[in-house]
């Protein structure tokens, strides 16, 4: 096989096991309803670096790179958007009958939730 082709296979293969390194954590969030533990800044900063890493597959046109880190990126981002929404819904129950009030700083956010 041709070298470029081999470094096709390994990189759709390493893409591959990082999307599969996500699933427990996605069916984790969305299943069992379970966010404990998980940390948003953290999310927030994989989110960003994903979002690079295809972006620079996508300049260096390597399709194994952009697909595979496409793809987790989106697994990621619905991570995120389920534990937002975990908090936020155990946040309304916690406290119905009080105001909301905006976070006035993005820091807030993450304490809010």
């Amino acid at each position: 096989m041709e070298e470029a082709v081999l470094l096709e296979i390994l990189g759709f293969v390493a893409g591959l096991i990082g999307l599969v390194a996500w699933l427990p954590q996605v069916f984790e969030v969305w299943y069992h309803k379970r966010h404990q533990g998980v940390s948003l800044p953290t999310l927030f900063s994989i989110i960003t670096a994903m979002t690079m890493w295809t972006a620079y597959g996508f300049l260096l046109n390597a399709p194994a790179m952009v697909i595979s880190n496409g793809v987790t990126l989106l697994f990621i981002l619905s991570v995120a958007i389920g534990i937002i929404r975990l908090r936020w819904l155990e946040h309304q129950i916690r406290a119905p009958n009080e105001e909301y009030l905006p976070p006035s700083r993005v820091t807030s956010l993450f304490s809010v939730f």
